[in-house]
């Protein structure tokens, strides 16, 4: 399997409210060389996402959004999914 990877970042503060906004964009490129179980060559295909984070003290929530061309591909004979979305967050409790 051959892929590159590639991503930019910016992270800033408001000290305001001792607040931190990430933000980023990246894009993967899955080559032709993917191939399926059965030995049939994939097409090489371009992936991109978006990425959105804010921390607050020991709160992080994040939000990404993945595949936003909706590109139909397949990894070893399986149809991945299109557009998808993550989010989640994460809170530090100290005693």
């Amino acid at each position: 399997i051959h892929t590159a990877n590639g991503s930019a970042w910016y992270r800033f503060p408001i000290n305001r409210f001792r607040l931190w906004l990430n933000v980023g964009a990246g894009a993967t490129f899955r080559s032709a060389a993917n191939r399926y179980l059965s030995g049939g060559v994939e097409d090489g295909v371009i992936l991109t996402e978006t990425y959105f984070s804010f921390d607050l003290k020991r709160f992080h929530f994040y939000f990404n959004y993945q595949n936003l061309l909706d590109v139909e591909y397949t990894l070893n004979n399986i149809q991945q999914p299109g557009r998808s979305v993550w989010w989640g967050f994460k809170w530090n409790f100290v005693d």
